[in-house]
């Protein structure tokens, strides 16, 4: 669930900016840990957002191939 309400977004040494514009095509990460290091694995990418339900549907990023288009 995004609360986005609660989000912060700060970029540029501490200046707040505005809305970034939508959320779609935007990755989805999901932290892995190999013995002391981890790291974020790109595992989807945002697809929709519906504000009203506070919905984020993500498509799995191994549906996809290196150009955008689906696996048949």
């Amino acid at each position: 669930r995004t609360d986005l309400d609660k989000c912060i977004i700060e970029i540029n040494h501490g200046k707040v900016l505005g809305s970034l514009g939508g959320l779609s095509g935007g990755p989805v990460f999901t932290w892995r840990k190999l013995s002391e290091i981890t790291y974020a694995e790109v595992t989807g990418f945002i697809i929709e957002y519906q504000s009203k339900l506070d919905l984020l549907f993500i498509r799995s990023s191994n549906v996809l191939n290196r150009n955008g288009t689906f696996i048949k």
